[in-house]
Formats: C-alpha cells, structure tokens, sequence
C-alpha cells in the first residue's frame, strides 16, 4: 500500500494534557464549483490508514510537487479536543456569510470565524483580526513548530448539522501561493472528507492505487495536512449527512491553518 506511518502522534501533538473557491476540511476556502462533473462513488481508504494515519501520496506530476496528505488521527488527546470544541463553540463570533457561486450570491450552509490578516474568496471579504483567541495561538504555534511550517491566518468552520456542508472547492486562491500547506483540524461530530481529481481524466506520472475520487472520516482531535500540488490539481468537500440532518449532537468544528500573503 502506497502510504508509510508518521512517527508516533506525542511527537506532534505536544506534552500530554496540554489542554488552515469557496470557504476545511477543510479546509475551506478556494474555487468553488465541481470541475469534472462525474457520479464516480469514493473508495475508502484502508482502515490502517485510518486507524494509525500516516503519509498518503494522492498523485505525482511532471515538473510540479507531488499531492499528499498527512492524517493524524490522535493529534489532540480526548480531553483536549472535549474541552477546545466547548469553548471554541461558545466563545468564538459565529457569523452566516453570503458568497458568490456562478455569479449568484448564497448563504454558506455553516458559519465562520476568520483570524490573521485581510482576505478575500468568492466576494466574501474577511477583514483582518490580529486578536488570536489564546487556544487557537497555541494550537498554531505547535503546528508551527511540529510540521516546520508558517501559518498566519485562520479560517473556523462550524457545521451545526448534518445540513451544513461545503461543496467542492480547492484552496487555490492567489494569495495562498501555488503550493500551499493547509493543516485542518477537526472537532466534534465526525464528517466525510472527499477528495477527488479536477479533471476525469488526469495527465499524472502517477495515481494512487485507490482511484481519483476517496474518503476519510475526519474524526474528533484530528490533524489533516494537504501539501504539494494538491490544490492544483485535486478537489475537496464535506458532503451533507442525512443521517444527522436532525441531530443536536452533530455540530462539528473545522480550523483550517494556512499562510496568506499580503496583497
């Protein structure tokens, strides 16, 4: 199987108990819209990689970075995901924000909250806001420091329900940069994450062995990292769920880290 195990998760997640289109999962904000318009089904990805995460090549390109992810599953222990989604939920300004899909503006089906600098997607602007929530800034300074990465900026997803979702997008905006690393970490009720190639038929030197279309189920205290060409040429989303459309325990957070660049 093409994928290898990333060292054991205390190595990432920090001491014990220490308690990053269209808008993460992640990921969250990019070009919005379905690109290759096939009713392709998703393969699952195998339950070691699920169970254990570890390092997926997605596909290899000519002259280009491969597309990868990187799943920890246990970056964040229980208690510290428990207690980060309770005070994220209560205390961070939700807002419903209207973006622009084919030349028609619509009410994104979940809520957001932005940190860093100024930004804009689909004529949504997000003004900057320099004022990290204190969890969030340390949160950020350990993937900082364990994926040897930058980050500045911030994009909070809440899905309330299974109703809420995003669609197919890649975070592909030019302020982003042509390769961004995008580090999504999820809370709450576990959601599918969808990937799948922009175009049916991809010119790659080299596709995974699982297909150009997959899912994970991002579960609660988990890291996904996106890198390389990925956003170039590969898309993703948070489909609904109908069996929570009605559930009052289904609220999931999504923080979606990545570096933006000053226009």
């Amino acid at each position: 199987m093409n994928f290898s195990v990333p060292p054991p998760p205390m190595s990432i997640a920090g001491k014990e108990g220490d308690g990053g289109s269209r808008g993460g999962n992640s990921a969250a904000v990019g070009t919005p819209g379905d690109r290759s318009s096939d009713a392709e089904q998703p393969a699952d990805l195998p339950d070691e990689f699920l169970q254990l995460g570890g390092n997926l090549l997605l596909s290899k390109h000519y002259h280009e970075p491969d597309s990868s992810i990187s799943y920890f599953p246990n970056f964040l222990s229980k208690p510290e995901a428990d207690n980060l989604f309770q005070v994220l939920l209560n205390e961070l300004e939700w807002r419903q924000r209207d973006t622009l899909v084919r030349g028609e503006y619509h009410r994104e089906p979940r809520l957001t909250c932005w940190f860093g600098v100024p930004y804009t997607y689909s004529g949504v602007e997000l003004q900057a806001n320099h004022v990290w929530h204190p969890l969030l800034a340390d949160i950020k300074d350990r993937l900082v420091h364990n994926l040897d990465a930058s980050f500045n900026s911030l994009l909070c997803n809440l899905y309330r329900s299974g109703r809420d979702s995003i669609g197919w997008h890649a975070d592909d905006e030019k302020s982003l940069g042509r390769y961004p690393l995008i580090a999504s970490i999820s809370l709450g009720y576990e959601r599918q994450f969808e990937v799948k190639t922009k175009r049916i038929q991809p010119k790659f030197r080299q596709l995974n062995e699982w297909g150009r279309h997959l899912r994970l189920p991002l579960r609660h205290g988990s890291l996904l990292v996106m890198r390389g060409a990925m956003q170039v040429h590969w898309l993703h989303s948070v489909p609904k769920d109908q069996l929570a459309f009605n559930s009052p325990t289904a609220s999931r957070i999504n923080l979606t880290f990545r570096y933006t660049h000053p226009d």
